[in-house]
């Protein structure tokens, strides 16, 4: 595994850095106790895409939540927005950017989630000073799995391909990564987990983020 010989690290957060999955499952849930009403058991199954006005639509209509769908998703994003700082990072995820960021290395958060959630829980858990920059893509209209939001980084800190490695958990990036000729690592997700052959595939190791700490040289 040679993780080391590269100068600048791109990491996603959402699910890469930030142990966030479960936390986005169960979200229809935990809003409906939010709002003093208990869920039904098998809403987190039906209801996944939370941050979306078809989630507020099926949860007003199915709770009778007060407002129009348009209040009810402005509300849900407010809530989410507030609570999403505290998700924990993944095991051993600071000590390997603490490891990085003393040998010299470049770090970089890329993101797909907005500013509004990655800002203040990067914020929370003052891990923003390891980082060059913590860029939301989604803000800037670019896409990570159009390749887009690579050639913004690429471009703005004039990195080198052969001098950099991503470590993203989404099947869908590391595939065009791989396409459009940057390394990667495919970080373990349990959400991912029937992703693995495409994941090992597409990469140069299919890993946690434990597991790349762990085999650093002593």
């Amino acid at each position: 595994m040679e993780f080391l010989k590269y100068k600048n690290y791109i990491f996603d957060f959402d699910g890469t850095l930030v142990n966030s999955m479960p936390y986005w499952i169960s979200r229809p849930s935990e809003f409906i106790k939010y709002k003093g009403l208990n869920p039904k058991e098998d809403l987190d199954k039906r209801v996944f895409f939370f941050e979306s006005l078809e989630a507020a639509e099926a949860l007003k209509n199915e709770y009778n939540l007060a407002g129009s769908v348009k209040e009810v998703f402005e509300e849900m994003k407010k809530w989410i927005y507030e609570e999403y700082r505290y998700v924990d990072l993944k095991e051993k995820a600071f000590d390997l950017i603490n490891y990085l960021h003393s040998l010299g290395k470049n770090l970089f958060i890329l993101s797909a989630a907005v500013d509004e959630l990655i800002q203040p829980s990067v914020n929370h858990k003052d891990i923003k000073k390891y980082f060059v920059d913590v860029i939301s893509a989604s803000s800037l209209n670019l896409s990570k799995e159009e390749g887009n939001a690579f050639d913004y980084i690429f471009e703005k800190y004039n990195l080198k391909k052969h001098e950099t490695l991503v470590l993203d958990d989404s099947p869908l990036v590391i595939k065009k990564c791989k396409e459009i000729g940057i390394d990667s690592f495919a970080i373990k997700e349990d959400f991912y987990e029937k992703y693995k052959d495409e994941l090992i595939l597409n990469s140069l190791g299919y890993y946690s983020l434990k597991e790349i700490y762990d085999k650093r040289p002593e």
